[in-house]
Parts: structure tokens; C-alpha cells; sequence
């Protein structure tokens, strides 16, 4: 399998989230549970090509911007629009933490691409 995911860093962050929908994975390579979902992160790629742009944002290489983001624990998935980060109706960002299955992560995606 193929996957088309983005290595992010200060540098692209901006720029890759301003796609009309992104995925991003905040991930460090010791983190256990980053292992577990890479695959499905992977997978996604592949699956939504077209539709949706994945990257992943090391948080050990990109501290101050993992800390701007307001991340607090890994992994962490960020989801934006057209640049903007999603939220709910009270303004609280839309994320995915900790060790996400392949069905949430596709019923999340569905329900906002």
C-alpha cells in the first residue's frame, strides 16, 4: 500500500493545513499508541486520496508549534478546513486522542468531508 502523507513542520504547517481538508497526526516516535494508529493513518491516506491530505507532525521536532496547537497528549489528531481548525457548535476544537480505530477515525472523516 501506498501512502500520501505529508511530513509537517513550522516550516509547510500553514501552508498543507490551508488544503480544503487535512488530517494532521501529531506523533513522537516512542509514543506506543503512535505506533498502533500509524498504520491506519497510513491507510486513510490511501483511501481518501483526493479528498482528504494527511500529515504528520513530529511533536518531539516541532515543540513550539505542537505547543501553539495546544496539544497536550500524543497522538493527537488535528482536523482543518480550508485552514481553519474544526470545532463544535460551542467553539471547542474537534480532535482525536490517544488509540483511535480505523472506524472511528472513518465515520469522523465521513461526517465532515
Amino acid at each position: 500500500m501506498v501512502a500520501y502523507i505529508t511530513e509537517l513542520n513550522s516550516e509547510n504547517y500553514t501552508i498543507f493545513t490551508q488544503n480544503e481538508f487535512s488530517l494532521v497526526d501529531v506523533w513522537a516516535p516512542w509514543c506506543g499508541p503512535c505506533k498502533l494508529i500509524a498504520p491506519i493513518i497510513d491507510e486513510v491516506s490511501s483511501e481518501y486520496v483526493g479528498k482528504l491530505s494527511v500529515g504528520k507532525l513530529n511533536a518531539d521536532d516541532n515543540m513550539e508549534l505542537v505547543k501553539e496547537l495546544g496539544v497536550r497528549n500524543i497522538p493527537t489528531l488535528l482536523f482543518y478546513k480550508n485552514g481553519t481548525l474544526l470545532t463544535d457548535e460551542e467553539g471547542n476544537t474537534l480532535k482525536l486522542v490517544g488509540n483511535v480505530d480505523r472506524e472511528k477515525l472513518k465515520t469522523f472523516i465521513n461526517k465532515y468531508l
